[in-house]
C-alpha cells in the first residue's frame, strides 16, 4: 500500500530515499508494473527504469513495447523510458519502431532515439528520414537529429 501511494503523484515520481523506506521495494514495484492498472503500472515502470535499471528491467520493458496487449499510451512512454534509462544500448528495441506504419510510434521512436544522442542513434534518425515525407514526422527528425550527447 505504501508503494501505491508513492506511484501515485500526479507530476513527478516520489524521491528514491521515500522508495528505500519501504522493505522490499523493487519487487513491490516490479510486480504493479507487471499489473492491470495502466496508471499504476505506468508509473511503476517509469521507478524501475529511475531507480533501478537493470537487464531484468530492460527485458521487461522490451516485452512490454512488444506485447499486443500493451495499451498504446503506455507502449510510447516505454519507448522513451527505454531511451532514457539505458541509453544506445535501447536502440535495438527503438529501432523496429521506425517501421510500423503508425506515425505515432515513428515520431516516439525519433524522439527516442534523438535523447539517446549517440553519433549511432542520430546516424539511424538520418537514414530514416530518407523515407519520410510527413510533414510532423518530418519535423520531429529535425528536432531529434539535432540533439548530441
Amino acid at each position: 500500500q505504501a508503494i501505491s501511494m508513492l506511484l501515485s503523484g500526479y507530476h513527478d515520481l516520489a524521491p528514491a530515499d521515500a522508495f528505500a523506506r519501504v522493505p522490499q521495494a523493487p519487487a513491490i514495484v516490479e510486480a504493479l508494473a507487471r499489473g492491470p492498472h495502466t496508471v499504476v503500472r505506468d508509473r511503476a515502470l517509469a521507478a524501475l527504469g529511475r531507480y533501478w535499471p537493470s537487464g531484468d528491467v530492460y527485458l521487461l520493458f522490451a516485452g512490454s513495447i512488444a506485447a499486443d496487449d500493451t495499451p498504446e499510451a503506455t507502449r510510447h512512454r516505454v519507448i522513451l523510458l527505454l531511451a532514457h534509462t539505458i541509453g544506445d544500448r535501447a536502440i535495438p528495441a527503438v529501432r523496429p519502431f521506425l517501421q510500423t506504419t503508425d506515425v505515432q510510434l515513428q515520431m516516439t521512436a525519433v524522439q527516442a532515439l534523438g535523447t539517446i544522442g549517440t553519433d549511432a542513434s542520430v546516424a539511424i534518425i538520418h537514414e530514416f528520414a530518407n523515407s519520410v515525407s510527413h510533414p510532423g514526422l518530418l519535423e520531429q527528425i529535425d528536432k531529434s537529429s539535432r540533439v548530441r550527447r
